[in-house]
């Protein structure tokens, strides 16, 4: 009774906090004031191995090339995640295990875009045979919940204050099934939609209300019906369905953009349809991304060894959910797209871009 009668006062009274908390003592220094809030690419193998460097280590290149090299801690790493942000930002590390960590990007350590990095146990308090699979920009907080997806198909979703203050130790933030992990972590709010897409290319797309909010234990409940031998390979939130678009990147390096109302919506707990087809050419289902209509900027594709490219996403072909796809990235023998990450152009006029060249600052 006295928390619905607290949730009524919030919903009715609740306004922005006008106070500022300080973590040091006023008038003095803090280790933030310090450092530049620059933007900065967050980079995370299957290893561990974690750096962050500025975007323009990336040139911007046409669609169909080989890719710049990148870097892995050993031959047989694979790079796991790009991620876009600034130096001040908050980010949340959820693991295989379903813990939930927290770091500034300023406390990653800053390298050369073809530097190893440093393990993230020397950040984080992992257990053994603990690793990150998810990575949450907080600062980029754009939703009410905390929407969850696990390698099989469960979902769930939590509210977001409960991950507002993370201790060093780490906190509980799904409660896992046997066998499984958690891998997706997006925010979400009531209005928006859910799509995930599986390795076998199949889709689901089902409203967010579906679900309801759970304690940051729960395990949650089937969100996609997979197959034997077939497994989720992203989890992605949809703001405006008819004007957003999926973007399908397969393991060979063949992808596409299909609108989102392509894919007729279904409850949860479905098998889904067809988001791509599957070919010995195009080989299976790496990654997919949904791309705001208004989304302007690139995607930066990455392979299994650290090789990477960076394309214009205005560049690639809007195809059918069923089709293949157009040749965005040729890996080289017996490597594999494995990830795909979106990255926001910094200036979008060209008087800016121009005033920014000027001063050495564009990106």
């Amino acid at each position: 009774i006295i928390g619905d009668e607290l949730r009524d006062i919030r919903e009715r009274h609740a306004d922005e906090r006008r106070t500022e908390i300080n973590p040091t003592a006023v008038g003095k220094m803090a280790a933030i004031d310090t450092i530049p809030n620059e933007e900065m690419m967050v980079t995370l193998t299957k290893s561990n191995y974690i750096k962050r460097f500025s975007p323009t280590a990336f040139r911007s290149q046409g669609r169909g090339g080989k890719g710049i090299k990148g870097a892995t801690a050993k031959a047989e790493d694979e790079m796991q995640f790009v991620l876009h942000g600034k130096n001040h930002n908050r980010l949340l590390f959820f693991t295989s295990k379903g813990r939930v960590f927290q770091l500034p990007t300023y406390e990653i350590p800053e390298a050369s875009r073809t530097a190893k990095g440093q393990a993230i146990q020397n950040f984080l308090q992992l257990e053994n045979e603990e690793v990150i699979t998810a990575v949450l920009d907080a600062t980029k907080n754009s939703g009410q919940h905390l929407f969850f997806c696990t390698r099989k198909g469960v979902v769930k979703k939590v509210e977001a204050t409960a991950f507002e203050n993370v201790r060093r130790s780490g906190l509980i933030a799904v409660g896992l099934r046997e066998n499984d992990i958690l891998e997706w972590v997006r925010f979400s709010s009531e209005e928006n939609e859910i799509m995930i897409m599986t390795r076998e290319g199949k889709a689901v797309r089902f409203n967010e209300s579906d679900i309801r909010s759970m304690g940051r234990g729960a395990a949650g409940v089937r969100g996609v019906r997979l197959k034997e031998g077939d497994y989720v390979v992203e989890m992605d939130v949809v703001k405006q369905p008819e004007r957003d678009s999926l973007f399908v990147i397969m393991e060979n390096g063949l992808g596409k953009m299909s609108l989102v109302d392509a894919f007729r919506k279904t409850a949860r707990g479905g098998g889904g349809v067809k988001c791509a087809n599957i070919t010995v050419k195009t080989g299976k289902v790496a990654a997919a991304k949904i791309m705001e209509e208004d989304f302007q900027g690139d995607l930066i594709l990455v392979a299994k060894s650290g090789q990477s490219i960076r394309i214009p996403s205005d560049s690639i072909p809007k195809r059918g959910r069923a089709t293949q796809g157009v040749i965005l990235m040729r890996p080289k023998a017996g490597d594999l797209v494995m990830s795909v990450s979106k990255i926001a152009t910094a200036v979008e006029t060209e008087e800016a871009k121009e005033a920014l060249s000027e001063q050495g600052k564009l990106i």
